[in-house]
Order: C-alpha cells, then sequence, then structure tokens
C-alpha cells in the first residue's frame, strides 16, 4: 500500500496519503495528530488522519449506512474466510448495525484476555446487544468488565474524535469532511466521551498489564444538535470545532516542547 502511494505520486502529482488506521491501532487509544511521516514526508507527501477519530465500530456504522446489505455481505466474503478470526470480528461489528448477518463463528471459541483490540470493541457489542449474546462467542468475560459497560454509555464508539482534525490541511478540505459526516448523523466526542475513551484504556492497561501511556487531549466543543442538520447548523458546528482544534493544536505544541 505505501509503495503504491510513492511511486505513483509524481505521476499523480499527490500532495496528500490517507491510510485507513484508526483509532484502536494505537493500543494507548491515543489519537495520532502528525501530517509528516516517513519517508513519505522526503516526497511531499502529507497524511490525512481520516478515520484515525474512529473506531472500526464508527467505520461500520458508516458503511451501513452507506451500502445495501448484499454489497456489505459480498465485501465480507472478500475480506476473510468464514471460520476466520478477522471474518469473526467482522461479522460480530456489523451484528451490532444489522443483526440479520450471519455470524461466522472461529474454530475455537474466543476467550476474553487473548486479544486487545477484539476486547476493546467487544465492550460495546456487550453495550448493544447484551452479555447474555456476546456469552455465546467469547468466554471468561470478568466481571469488572460487565461493571464497565454498565457503568458507561460507550457512545464514543459510534463517533469521531474530533483531535484528529487537527493534522487535516485545508479548510475546505475539513469542511467537505465535516459535512459529509455529519450530515449523515455521526457526531463528535462530547465531553464525557474523553472521559469514558480515558476510562476504558485505564481498565484494559491494568487488565493486560501495559503500561497506560493514554494523552487525555480534549477539545473545547460544546456541539449543538439540530434535527435537520441544515447547512446553517453545519457551518456552526465547523466554527465551533475550528476554534477548539486552534486551541488544541497550542496545547499540542506546549506539551512535546
Amino acid at each position: 500500500m505505501g509503495v503504491g502511494t510513492i511511486l505513483f505520486c509524481e505521476l499523480l502529482k499527490a500532495k496528500y496519503f490517507i491510510f485507513g488506521s484508526i483509532l484502536e491501532a494505537d493500543p494507548n487509544l491515543n489519537v495520532k495528530v502528525g501530517t509528516k511521516i516517513k519517508p513519505f514526508d522526503i516526497l511531499g507527501l502529507e497524511s490525512i488522519n481520516l478515520v484515525r477519530g474512529m473506531t472500526e465500530l464508527t467505520t461500520t456504522k458508516i458503511a451501513c449506512n452507506f451500502q445495501d446489505f448484499s454489497t456489505i455481505q459480498a465485501s465480507l466474503n472478500s475480506l476473510s474466510d468464514p471460520g476466520s478470526g478477522k471474518r469473526f470480528r467482522k461479522d460480530l461489528l456489523v451484528y451490532v448495525f444489522n443483526p440479520t448477518i450471519k455470524i461466522n463463528r472461529t474454530r475455537t471459541t474466543y476467550e476474553f484476555g487473548k486479544d486487545y483490540t477484539f476486547d476493546f470493541l467487544l465492550l460495546y457489542i456487550i453495550k448493544k446487544r447484551g452479555l447474555t449474546f456476546s456469552l455465546q462467542f467469547v468466554k471468561n468475560i470478568p466481571p469488572e468488565i460487565v461493571a464497565l459497560v454498565n457503568n458507561l454509555t460507550l457512545s464514543f464508539y459510534e463517533r469521531v474524535h474530533p483531535c484528529s482534525l487537527v493534522g487535516f490541511p485545508t479548510t475546505s478540505f475539513m469542511k467537505y469532511f465535516l459535512e459529509k459526516i455529519m450530515s449523515n448523523n455521526i457526531l463528535f466526542y462530547e465531553p464525557k466521551d474523553f472521559q469514558e475513551l480515558s476510562e476504558v484504556r485505564n481498565v484494559l492497561a491494568e487488565f493486560y498489564g501495559q503500561k497506560n501511556n493514554h494523552i487525555d487531549f480534549q477539545i473545547n466543543y460544546d456541539p449543538h444538535k439540530h434535527p435537520d442538520n441544515s447547512m446553517s447548523w453545519l457551518n456552526t458546528q465547523i466554527s465551533l470545532l475550528s476554534k477548539g482544534l486552534k486551541a488544541l493544536r497550542y496545547k499540542i505544541i506546549k506539551v512535546r516542547k
């Protein structure tokens, strides 16, 4: 994927590149905000963190909103074979939003504590589909994990971490992205979402015996919900986010110094 970007950047006169790294790609659940990544920066290419502020549940929700079920099913069939861990995870994620899908089990029963990324996603599956459903596929789910799920809303799993917008290169590109996201009912974090993200990381880090390097970067952003998602409402959200991002950039620079 990276090689193709390098080989074709001159022909296409490209300025930016996008990879599909999502929030949980970093075990510390930090949103990467840098735009310069080696070796691509040598060629003058800057990274756009298009989905870095989203979990795999957010991207699955977007796919389910935009595509019919037959397209989703065909995509899953081409992605990985039934019985594989990857296919099992994808089936479960789609099931959260479309319970008509067949869940292809793995050859061995999953056990909590063996796969960090899967366990991170499992919390929301428990929240939306219940513990009884989840225990059909995953064994040894700890009581403290169930308690965590019950005590939190976990709404951030379906939202976008606004810190991922810090590295967006142009105002026009960011505006286009925000319009598409917000007009399709994908929201950005509210204050409690930042707190809950930190709590989830704390519990998982302790359970896995990991050093917790999660950075609690928040953004001063007070979303005003509007039922019809009109352009005036969207422009208000863009303005609010832009002000919050400006303050956040300054905070990140201070922390890095």
